[in-house]
């Protein structure tokens, strides 16, 4: 990668992997990207070096050690798309397995950006541990209705434009902060907006509406 539409070789090496699927580790360092990242019909697990956690968590240069993905203020589009398609019961597993890992997302707080989500969820059985999604434009982690079986674990959302989790349904999220999301919502997006699912050692703060929300039709939600 050159730093210039890096994920036109990110998305090589995951369409390189066999059907069965397999791993793609990025360096450490910044990846400018203009266009998302595809995850699509098969199992994958895309690993950096580490979220850089350490100090404040809103600045674009990366910490020692940590991997990257940035794009401009002007970028509206999901920076990394999880999906089964078509969408039909025989391939919604296809991606069953699929993990992102040890890395962070960055944009530098646009606000007329609302569709550039950080990760956004489209299939089954799918994880995200160890994570930083930052300033983006829109949701932070973004499980789309309708999908299942998400673990997210030990993951962080800062200075979302819209809320910094959105759960769907089936979901177990553990050990996760989200802090300053809904920032540009005039109070109308939350650090965690959750359904159906168990919920742990969450800690939000300085939300534009609620820290932790879960959404009012639902029965079906556990929170320790």
């Amino acid at each position: 990668c050159d730093g210039v539409d890096d994920q036109v070789e990110i998305q090589a090496a995951i369409d390189a992997l066999p059907a069965t699927g397999g791993k793609v580790i990025l360096s450490s360092g910044k990846f400018n990207i203009s266009a998302t990242i595809l995850i699509q019909n098969k199992c994958v697990h895309l690993q950096g070096q580490g979220p850089g956690w350490a100090h404040a968590d809103h600045i674009a240069e990366p910490l020692a050690g940590a991997t990257i993905i940035t794009a401009p203020p002007t970028y509206n589009s999901d920076f990394i798309l999880i999906r089964a398609e078509p969408w039909t019961e025989w391939n919604i597993d296809l991606t069953a397995g699929t993990t992102i890992s040890d890395l962070k997302i960055f944009q530098n707080f646009p606000t007329t950006s609302p569709s550039a989500h950080g990760i956004r969820i489209k299939a089954n059985e799918v994880s995200l541990l160890n994570l930083s999604v930052s300033g983006v434009g829109g949701f932070g982690y973004y499980q789309e209705g309708g999908t299942g079986d998400l673990f997210i674990c030990h993951c962080r959302a800062r200075g979302t434009y819209l809320s910094g989790f959105l759960g769907g349904g089936d979901t177990v999220i553990a050990d996760c902060i989200a802090g300053g999301c809904g920032r540009a919502r005039a109070g109308a997006a939350d650090g965690f907006y959750l359904g159906n699912g168990f919920f742990s050692n969450l800690y939000a703060y300085g939300n534009g509406r609620a820290g932790i929300a879960i959404e009012a039709a639902i029965h079906g939600a556990t929170l320790v």
